[in-house]
Order: structure tokens, then sequence, then C-alpha cells
């Protein structure tokens, strides 16, 4: 199931390269959004040890057909532990002789870089709903500051996907506005003691570029 995970990613950017070369007959337009807004943190172990974070990302998306549309996305991602996580740590530390005053701070971001595809049922209206999966790389970074003996941090990069569904409306014939939900799971156990998983809901702006056929 493991090696699963990881390999869909791949499956998905080689269908997405495939669709893409199929021609321009299929073309349907170039958008570009920017989204912002807050990431919740899921599991029990990520949920225990973490407050909810933000995000800020963009996106770029191709339209294979009226309804099918494949895409690449960016995000940043940061997350706070919450203060009984910080505090613990804090007096594991002093028990094995930091100084007294010592207080920690940690802290987990996530830059993700993927592939998505999408689909849009057929609509009539300024109000459109579509469905969305992808998969990405998602560089992790654990960081411990201290006020006492420094700080350190791990960084490795895993592949993870994402699932979600989002509603735009068109505030323009160029610009639409829309919100955009989505849960992210990322195998990392083996490197950060949990599997980080959580659920996103960000503010989205599109520009929209219609293309000849």
């Amino acid at each position: 199931m493991r090696a699963w995970k990881k390999a869909w990613p791949l499956t998905i950017l080689a269908a997405t390269l495939a669709v893409l070369a199929s021609g321009p007959a299929l073309a349907g337009g170039i958008s570009v959004g920017v989204t912002g807004g807050a990431d919740l943190p899921m599991g029990k172990d990520f949920k225990d040890a973490a407050k909810t974070g933000y995000a800020f990302g963009a996106s770029g998306d191709y339209g294979l057909a009226p309804m099918w549309g494949a895409g690449i996305d960016l995000a940043y991602r940061t997350f706070k532990a919450k203060d009984d996580l910080n505090n613990a740590v804090a007096a594991a530390l002093i028990a094995a002789g930091a100084p007294s005053n010592t207080t920690v701070d940690i802290k987990w971001t996530a830059i993700q870089g993927g592939v998505h595809l999408r689909v849009t049922p057929p609509m009539t209206g300024p109000i459109k709903g579509y469905g969305q999966v992808g998969g990405a790389a998602y560089s992790l970074k654990e960081k411990i500051d201290t006020n006492t003996l420094g700080g350190t941090d791990i960084s490795k990069t895993k592949f993870g996907y994402n699932v979600g569904a989002g509603i735009d409306y068109a505030a323009a014939p160029t610009v639409s506005v829309g919100v955009l939900a989505q849960y992210h799971n990322v195998p990392a156990k083996d490197d950060f003691g949990a599997d980080l998983s959580w659920i996103s809901v960000a503010g989205k702006v599109t520009f929209h570029v219609p293309m000849g056929k």
C-alpha cells in the first residue's frame, strides 16, 4: 500500500502529459489562480501537536475539453506547535540538564509542488463547481528553536496526494473568485513520527485567458 501511495502521483503526472500531448484541438483556455487560507491539522498525532496553520499559493490550469482540465500547483504551508507540546519538550530538555528558563518553539513548513486533474460538470450561470485530484512532492521541514540551546531542524521531501472541490463565481468575463477545500495526506511517519494530513480551506482569485480554436 505504501509503495502504491508513492507511485500514483507520478502516474497522474504521466496521464496529464499524455492528454496534453493529444493536440490543440482540445484547447479550452488557460487560467492562473492565487490562493490564501487556513490549514486544519487532521489525524490524532498531527491534530494533537499542531495549531491551525496558514497557506498561500498559485496554480495554472489548461482546458483539455469542456469538462476536463489539468494543471500545476505550488503552495507554502506552515504550522506552529501547540503550547502543550512546546512545554513538554522544554521540560524534557530541562530534566536532561538544560537551563531552567529554557523555552521551545516548534514549527512545521511544507512547500508543495504538484499536478492535478480537474472535472467541471456542465452548469449554466456565473457559478461553477468542480472536483480536483492531484499528486505532489511536499518539501517538509520540522524546526525546533530554543532560547538557550540554539535550534535544529529536519528536512525531507515526501510524495503525497490531495483531493478536493471548489466553487467559482464569474465576477468578470476573465476573472472569477471562489473557495477551494482540499484534503492533503503525506506519508511521513518514518521521518517525522507521524503521517501528516490536513484540510485546507482557501479563497481563490482566478484570471482566465481564452484561447482561439
